[in-house]
């Protein structure tokens, strides 16, 4: 009998210690030229994209945590394709082309930001995702001819018991150069 109830109380320790918000640690990418906190070792994986510049590559930089999903994308226009004066749209286009990606999404706040010299854009998503509600947060900066796009995607009772580590992990991004 004790030793059930060891089993059981280890049990409910792990699931109350990997049940809410985990640490992040720096995650560096020199190839794609960020870094950023995360919750662990992020999942690589590529696919191509149509937009009207032709076919763009998508890098992915998935970690799927106990409570939530952040994500990493990194996509770069040819170069001949001129985005001057064209900013705002592209990333709008982006935010449009990630919501469409969900379920009945709804915008909730949308904002211009910077990261040095460079634009970008904040914004939180209401969704639905495989039948349940999610939030989204997101920041996505167009630097030069890449679009680097953060998105955090929890469900709706995990949200708020991680919005600090929603916060970190889109505060900590940072160019290498």
């Amino acid at each position: 009998m004790m030793k059930g109830l060891s089993k059981t109380f280890i049990f409910f320790f792990v699931l109350t210690i990997f049940g809410f918000s985990q640490s992040l640690t720096t995650y560096k990418n020199d190839a794609a030229n960020f870094s950023v906190s995360l919750p662990g070792k992020p999942v690589l994986s590529t696919n191509d994209i149509p937009t009207e510049a032709g076919t763009v590559k998508l890098i992915n930089f998935t970690v799927e945590a106990s409570d939530g999903i952040y994500y990493i994308g990194v996509s770069e226009y040819p170069k001949e394709f001129n985005l001057t004066g064209r900013e705002k749209t592209v990333l709008d286009e982006s935010l449009t082309g990630a919501m469409a990606d969900f379920e009945s999404s709804n915008l909730l706040s949308r904002k211009d930001i910077t990261l040095g010299a460079f634009k970008g854009i904040e914004f939180q998503i209401s969704s639905k995702l495989n039948g349940g509600s999610v939030m989204v947060s997101g920041r996505f900066f167009l630097v030069g001819s890449k679009i680097y796009q953060l998105l955090a995607t929890f469900t709706e009772g995990n949200y708020n018991s991680n919005k600090d580590n929603i916060n970190s992990f889109l505060s900590s991004f940072k160019l290498l150069k």
